[in-house]
């Protein structure tokens, strides 16, 4: 009862959020720029060519520009209802898509209805604003972003630009595929050498051990047989032979630590080699929708 009663109680908080929220009203115009990012002029072409697109197309095409987004949830959740209460499109076509921006939070989307959906899917939609939008509006660029990404929607509807058909994962598998192959590549050696380089210092400390251990017990078993533990010169020979094992054993662990101090400044150098190669991968990389996982590992090896 109490799971029935947590869940209707989950649903009608939802439900009160999304009815709090206040879905924006239709513009009047093609172009509306709430956050002032263009200029008057250029506000006043851009709605221009979208009127003068819809009268030779019959398909209707918004942009709409907030600094921020007016709503708690997500942005696929956002721009759906408010496409859904614009009701973009001619009626009974549903031929409309509205390009949404919000600047501060760097966040975009093209949505779609129904009737355009074959020749702007969303994978023509991403491509869009990843290569032609994205790249002018890190750039402040805002009014060069908005030319090319209306631009191409105008040649995608029109069937003049189709895109290359594949998401950015895809598309990233045969760009970066021997980057990444030469990032596990590397990897996977140096683990290998390190390990190499611990398991032969393990073996070196486990078998000096072993070796003064015999040397020393071999020692007390002649002493103990010869019965020299009470004679005095046994006493003093005694007394030499322990001298002389400490003295092995400061020159044994002396060695040792010259070993160790060598292996770390290895295992430096092999990390240091590793930063440089992954850096310089980096910096020769030209695409700009690489994965994040080069960086997040440059990140950490900084």
């Amino acid at each position: 009862m109490r799971l029935y009663f947590g869940i209707l109680v989950l649903f009608a908080g939802v439900a009160l959020t999304q009815a709090a929220e206040t879905i924006p009203p239709k513009p009047d115009r093609y172009f509306n720029d709430y956050a002032g990012v263009v200029s008057a002029e250029a506000a006043q072409r851009f709605n221009e060519q979208l009127a003068q697109f819809e009268r030779e197309t019959s398909n209707q095409i918004i942009v709409a520009i907030w600094r921020t987004m007016p709503s708690q949830s997500s942005i696929e959740d956002f721009t759906q209802r408010t496409f859904q209460a614009w009701q973009v499109g001619q009626k009974g076509r549903n031929n409309g898509a509205v390009f949404f921006v919000f600047v501060d939070d760097h966040r975009m989307r093209i949505q779609t209805g129904y009737g355009l959906e074959g020749a702007l899917p969303d994978i023509t939609c991403n491509e869009i604003i990843r290569d032609a939008v994205a790249p002018r509006f890190r750039a402040k660029d805002f009014e060069g972003g908005f030319a090319a990404g209306i631009d191409l929607i105008f040649k995608a509807i029109r069937g003049e630009y189709k895109g290359t058909g594949k998401t950015v994962r895809e598309s990233g598998t045969s760009q970066n595929s021997s980057t990444a192959g030469l990032l596990v590549f590397f990897f996977v050696l140096i683990m290998i050498l390190l390990a190499m380089r611990a398991s032969r210092r393990r073996t070196v400390v486990a078998a000096g051990s072993d070796q003064g251990r015999q040397i020393r017990g071999g020692r007390d078993g002649q002493r103990r047989r010869a019965g020299d533990v009470r004679r005095g010169p046994a006493r003093g020979e005694s007394l030499f032979s322990a001298a002389r094992d400490r003295s092995r054993e400061h020159a044994r662990r002396r060695t040792l630590g010259a070993r160790s101090r060598r292996h770390g400044q290895e295992r430096r150098s092999l990390c240091g080699f590793l930063y440089i190669f992954l850096r310089r991968l980096a910096e020769a990389e030209p695409d700009p929708t690489r994965p994040r996982e080069l960086e997040r590992v440059l990140e950490v090896a900084g």
